[in-house]
């Protein structure tokens, strides 16, 4: 007897600081998601230590205006329903 190979296939969503390509659980749709940037723990860590660090006069403010720094929440365009939640940390 010849062993039988199987081949599985694993659908890998790329949720990161990009628009996603995905199937909504809600409304069932094919879409490509909405994205929204929201504070989240690494922003409040370099807030932190650029406060430790002796910036008071409001360049400890930056990585609350760098999206890079920020969380990221991804939206159905159609229903509005929060499809993932991408954080930094």
């Amino acid at each position: 007897m010849a062993p039988v190979a199987s081949t599985t296939v694993v659908m890998v969503n790329s949720f990161h600081d990009t628009p996603a390509s995905c199937m909504c659980p809600v409304c069932r749709q094919n879409v490509i998601s909405r994205i929204e940037y929201n504070s989240g723990l690494l922003t409040w860590l370099i807030f932190g230590i650029l406060i430790f660090l002796g910036c008071i006069i409001g360049c400890c403010l930056i990585p609350c205006c760098v999206n890079s720094c920020k969380d990221v929440n991804h939206y159905c365009p159609n229903c509005k329903h929060l499809i993932h939640k991408y954080k930094r940390l």
